[in-house]
């Protein structure tokens, strides 16, 4: 089963760790790929996740932005 996780964070926060602690505690079958708008903090959820992909994508301009 594939999982994907979203984070429009550009500063690290509470619901980044939180996401960090879902994907750390996720069972292993699962294939995990994080998505969001900054590497920086991307490379850090995924880090729970040593198997993860990630990829950065382009910031949303609103929330009925369908790019």
């Amino acid at each position: 089963m594939r999982f994907v996780a979203y984070t429009d964070n550009v500063e690290r926060g509470g619901a980044d760790h939180s996401l960090s602690h879902l994907l750390r505690c996720l069972d292993p079958t699962f294939d995990v790929t994080v998505l969001g708008v900054s590497r920086s903090i991307i490379e850090w959820v995924a880090a729970a996740r040593p198997t993860a992909a990630t990829s950065v994508v382009p910031r949303p301009r609103s929330g009925h932005d369908q790019r």
